[in-house]
């Protein structure tokens, strides 16, 4: 995903979801590493629940970039890992319930 940042256009309209996109995508990953790391199932599904949503936003701001501001066939992928994250994310929390 940081690589697609880096790759929208300089247009004003791009630095939002430059900075949504970035954001969502690490904060993906800074909350399943919190998770891995939590205590009680509880903290785990808040900081995988987390994680999920933030994959989920990801996901919707791709989805606004493709075609618009970069070819769809270079996003695609993007967001079909985006949405397999997010059925990832989704059984675990399952899982923990």
């Amino acid at each position: 995903m940081l690589e697609i940042c880096r790759e929208l256009p300089n247009a004003s309209e791009c630095y939002r979801l430059r900075n949504q996109l970035s954001g969502a995508g690490v904060s993906v990953a800074a909350n399943y590493e919190e998770g891995n790391g939590a205590l009680t199932k509880k903290e785990k599904r808040k900081s995988f629940s987390v994680s999920r949503k933030e994959a989920r936003e990801a996901r919707v701001i791709l989805r606004l970039i493709s075609g618009p501001y970069l070819p769809p066939e270079e996003v695609e992928k993007d967001i079909q890992e985006a949405g397999e994250i997010v059925k990832i994310f989704s059984t675990i929390i399952q899982k923990l319930s």
